[in-house]
Formats: structure tokens, C-alpha cells, sequence
């Protein structure tokens, strides 16, 4: 199972505009619906939820309102 280089989607965020951060989190979202229990490509909705969670740390850090999920 594939663990999240904290840093490396840090650094990818903090050069994400909003709008591609709101993006990038409903596919985090979508993207953990869909694959259930499941293991995809190595990773897993862990993954994905460390991932979110980079993504609406970068939002939070802005001050944006997010996405209302």
C-alpha cells in the first residue's frame, strides 16, 4: 500500500489555484466513494483521505469556504 509524501502534496496544493483545489478535493471525495474497501493502483482510501486532507488544509490556510462537503 502507497503512503502519501506529505510534502510532495503540499507542494503540489500550495500551487493549486482555488478552483483547481476545489476540484481536486470532489475527486478525493468521488474517487473514496467509488472505491469502497478496495485497493486501487496500490493505494487506498487512506490515501485519499490524507490527500483531502492536504487539500483542505491549503484551503483553510487561504481562508476559502471550501466546497460545503
Amino acid at each position: 500500500m502507497e503512503l502519501i509524501n506529505w510534502n510532495e502534496k503540499q507542494s503540489i496544493a500550495s500551487k493549486m489555484t482555488d478552483t483547481e483545489l476545489h476540484y481536486a478535493i470532489l475527486d478525493c471525495l468521488k474517487t473514496i466513494q467509488v472505491m469502497g474497501n478496495s485497493q486501487m493502483n496500490g493505494k487506498d482510501q487512506g490515501y485519499y483521505y490524507d490527500e483531502l486532507s492536504v487539500y483542505r488544509g491549503e484551503q483553510r490556510k487561504r481562508g476559502v469556504s471550501g466546497t460545503g462537503l
